[in-house]
């Protein structure tokens, strides 16, 4: 199956607004030779992740790139004062690699590869820009293009933070009082006893 950036942005960009898609519209304003402003096709919105599960993901992804996690993928993509939500992507043999993520305003996808194809070209042992990789990988190449794009992209907009129902310390809370793990709305019951 192939998947185009676009595709990836705006499945991000459900997440960022609460499950709800809305189609991509590259116009921002139409204002025709009177300055009179006409309206702008439609995005047609409309729910198609629950809110609870769409903000869970927000604020899982959100620890990929601002979490306290040492080592995490998405470290280097966090952008100056801003909330942001991301995740690095290598496919099967490094065909390809990806990063996607959102801010509160804004969501992007970045992909790296080769059009000649990836399973034939993959992205190993390759120099681009006179740089050698043994392997690049999403946080390698395009993580920084993805957080580059969108410090330019968002230097104009206002700081907003991410409005989620679902906290981090939600997901974390291991205590059900029940032997379960509980992620915010998302219960997972204990196995049953003496089923097999």
């Amino acid at each position: 199956m192939e998947v185009t950036p676009l595709s990836m942005a705006r499945a991000y960009a459900a997440f960022a607004n609460h499950g709800a898609y809305c189609a991509p519209i590259a116009i921002s304003a139409i204002v025709d030779r009177d300055g009179k402003r006409l309206p702008v096709p439609s995005a047609h919105c409309h729910q198609v992740i629950d809110r609870t599960v769409a903000d869970t993901v927000t604020v899982m992804l959100n620890g990929v790139i601002n979490g306290g996690i040492p080592g995490r993928t998405g470290a280097l993509m966090a952008l100056k004062g801003r909330a942001a939500a991301g995740k690095t992507g290598t496919t099967n043999d490094h065909a390809a690699v990806w990063f996607c993520g959102f801010t509160p305003n804004m969501a992007a996808a970045v992909w790296v590869g080769d059009p000649r194809g990836g399973f034939a070209y993959p992205m190993q042992n390759v120099t681009i820009n006179g740089v050698h990789y043994g392997q690049v990988f999403g946080s390698t190449m395009p993580g920084p293009i993805w957080h580059d794009s969108m410090e330019a992209a968002l230097a104009t907009a206002p700081v907003v933070p991410f409005d989620t129902i679902t906290n981090y310390t939600d997901l974390m809370t291991h205590a059900t009082g029940q032997g379960g793990v509980n992620y915010g709305a998302i219960d997972i019951p204990p196995p049953e006893r003496g089923a097999e």
